[in-house]
């Protein structure tokens, strides 16, 4: 997965095989865009692997349907989305 910077608090996350085909459609993109979040505070992302350029592989699970991570807040009207809660990460490129 690699992360899509928006101008939003929206799920900012895309699975590699689908930036290749929406990259060029923003509002397909982003609605393809998932949300992470860390199984527990000990695998939390490091922040510079957070930016546009990274490839990182999770390994975790998806929860069942759309929804938000877990604490997430925003004073945005930000549409739910897939969340992948991972286990693990290793910076690809």
């Amino acid at each position: 997965m690699m992360p899509v910077r928006w101008a939003c608090d929206c799920a900012d996350w895309i699975p590699l095989e689908e930036y290749g085909k929406y990259q060029y459609d923003a509002d397909t993109l982003a609605a393809h865009c998932v949300f992470i979040e860390p199984h527990t505070d000990m695998s939390e992302l490091p922040e510079e692997w957070n930016t546009t350029g990274h490839v990182v592989r999770f390994t975790g699970r998806y929860h069942l349907g759309l929804g938000f991570p877990e604490g997430y807040e925003s004073q945005e009207d930000v549409d739910e989305a897939m969340v992948l809660r991972y286990t693990s990460f290793e910076l690809v490129k």
